[in-house]
């Protein structure tokens, strides 16, 4: 889990924290769309949403029906490899 920035230095602002935490979002839509857009947040200029630090957990069946692809892609992976190597 993400400590939050002001438990590890407690003189930074809460606007900085917030453009820290804001940066750091997993996923990129959840990112300031720009260096300028961070920027602003950092100088406490632009609207901010807060930031959810903690994340509901995702299950398997629904990282599996997300990702089923990349699964997919690994077993195939693994497949050629045997047949490779045991050739």
């Amino acid at each position: 889990m993400l400590a939050l920035p002001r438990t590890l230095n407690p003189a930074i602002s809460s606007e900085i924290e917030t453009a820290i935490l804001a940066a750091l979002e997993l996923h990129p839509n959840d990112r300031p769309p720009s260096v300028a857009a961070w920027a602003r947040t950092l100088a406490g200029d632009a609207p901010t949403r807060p930031v959810a630090v903690r994340a509901e957990p995702v299950g398997w069946g629904q990282a599996l029906r997300q990702y089923w692809w990349l699964l997919l892609l690994a077993l195939s992976t693994v497949a050629a490899a045997v047949i490779v190597t045991f050739r």
